[in-house]
């Protein structure tokens, strides 16, 4: 029999992570009524194509965070039973590591099959795309954790708001292929480093095809998750 403690659950993260899958639920509706069926919906239910923000964007952001506010009640003291947190566990060994690995490794395999469904049904129709959402939070999560185990609360918020700041210039450097414009889609540095990597296995193809949850870009969700980690303490 197993003896060891449950890890520690946070009622107000339950509630949250219900609400933000109602959304995400109806996102998707309105989604399908209005590319399949054709149906008007409420604009706020649709994402943004690139400029502003609308309550279907904040679905999944809210995922992230929600993943960095788990961190800590999987992985700290409380987890264990011994008292509040100040800092990560002690540090990280290979155990941990590993464990961690394979829980990220798991999500971002099932990213891969649910992102590429019809490229297996059909490859000559379609490309494989490596990126996706599941993958981005599978990403996110193994970075949140092992700076999580390894840097202290100051040191991580700290790291998250230099993410944060520095990812706008990052934005603004220039590129081989074309010219910065950010009111254009895929017309900047990080769009131009998804070609570079992925070439044509994007989300988005095209001179300046890029990836919603392409390479860069998952700095910021980082950032977010880390915010979720701060929470969670």
């Amino acid at each position: 029999m197993d003896s060891r403690p449950k890890a520690a659950r946070l009622a107000s993260l339950d509630v949250l992570r219900g609400l933000t899958i109602v959304g995400m639920i109806v996102v998707n509706t309105a989604s399908y009524l209005h590319y399949v069926s054709g149906y008007a919906v409420f604009a706020g239910l649709e994402h943004a194509e690139w400029r502003g923000f609308t309550a279907a964007d904040a679905v999944f952001p809210a995922f992230v965070f929600m993943t960095g506010v788990s961190i800590p009640l999987a992985l700290g003291p409380l987890a264990l039973g011994d008292g509040p947190i100040e800092r990560g566990m002690a540090g990280l060994d290979g155990a941990a590591l590993r464990r961690l690995l394979v829980r990220s490794g798991r999500l971002f395999l099932l990213g891969l099959i649910l992102s590429n469904l019809y490229w297996m049904a059909t490859p000559e129709s379609v490309l494989f795309r490596p990126m996706g959402v599941l993958q981005r939070l599978a990403l996110a999560f193994l970075a949140a954790a092992v700076l999580y185990k390894t840097l202290g609360p100051r040191a991580r918020m700290i790291l998250a708001v230099a993410i944060l700041a520095l990812y706008w210039p990052l934005t603004l450097l220039p590129f081989p292929d074309g010219t910065t414009d950010l009111l254009r889609p895929g017309a900047n540095f990080v769009g131009w480093f998804d070609r570079a990597v992925l070439g044509a296995h994007t989300y988005v193809h095209g001179p300046l095809g890029y990836d919603p949850e392409g390479l860069l870009s998952t700095l910021p969700a980082v950032a977010q998750a880390l915010l979720g980690v701060a929470a969670g303490q």
